[in-house]
């Protein structure tokens, strides 16, 4: 019997037989964090990008995380932030004392927020602004 619901996936996985069999390489090592594979990767990353240091984290909240406390925000700071987001986008700031300060979108700019839609809610104490995108999105 059909009860008319749809079932609408919010990411699904694309991937090829060489990654799974990389992810079964390190579910069989017995490192399911850090290890060489994550060193590896850090070392990689790193050297792609030129930077000096590369931490690979356990999701984007962490990132984001990570991202407010290396600028150093913190109480009396604002940070710019999508208004279409997860609440990580707001709470990373949050997290560290400042608060965050909701742009809204601009079509145009393919559901991101804008230099124009950014600067209408920036203040001479804003200390950062950063565009968020959805899940896995490329």
């Amino acid at each position: 019997m059909s009860t008319g619901v749809r079932e609408i996936p919010l990411a699904r996985p694309l991937h090829d037989e060489r990654e799974e069999e990389l992810v079964l390489e390190v579910l069989r090592s017995g490192w399911l964090s850090n290890g060489p594979t994550i060193d590896r990767f850090e070392e990689l990353l790193a050297e792609r990008v030129g930077a000096p240091y590369v931490a690979a984290v356990s999701s984007g909240t962490a990132a984001l995380h990570l991202l407010a406390r290396t600028a150093g925000l913190g109480p009396g700071d604002e940070a710019i932030t999508s208004t279409l987001s997860f609440a990580a986008s707001a709470n990373c700031f949050i997290f560290e004392g400042a608060a965050p300060v909701f742009a809204d979108i601009d079509r145009r700019a393919q559901r991101r927020s804008s230099p124009s839609t950014s600067s209408a809610a920036h203040a001479s104490w804003t200390r950062s602004a950063r565009s968020a995108r959805g899940t896995g999105s490329r």
